[in-house]
């Protein structure tokens, strides 16, 4: 799942969320999956209050005046595996990714 085009006011850079995944963290285990979907006024107390969250990379445009982009970054935190995480086909077309940075197993 690929999310929208974000504009940063007064650059000319955007950037679009790609939802990815958290791979395990120790062998096979996975400490911590799923996310706090309501604000929280305290710290939680034990360690498996801290939930990772959505996980996701992004593919970043370095536009020139007219909005093209001229220099593209894909960044990507969180080692998954292929296909999830990967750049869908469709946001390459305009551009190919000149500098990935990725975390892979």
């Amino acid at each position: 799942m690929t999310g929208s085009w974000v504009v940063v006011p007064g650059s000319h850079v955007r950037l679009v969320p790609v939802c990815t995944t958290h791979p395990a963290q120790v062998g096979t285990i996975h400490f911590a999956p799923g996310s706090i979907d309501t604000d929280q006024c305290d710290l939680p107390a034990p360690a498996s209050g801290w939930l990772e969250g959505q996980t996701i990379s992004f593919l970043i445009d370095f536009l020139d005046d007219g909005g093209a982009p001229i220099f593209r970054i894909y960044y990507q935190d969180a080692p998954a595996t292929r296909p999830i995480g990967e750049v869908p086909a469709a946001l390459l077309a305009d551009r190919r990714v000149d500098l990935a940075i990725p975390l892979r197993r």
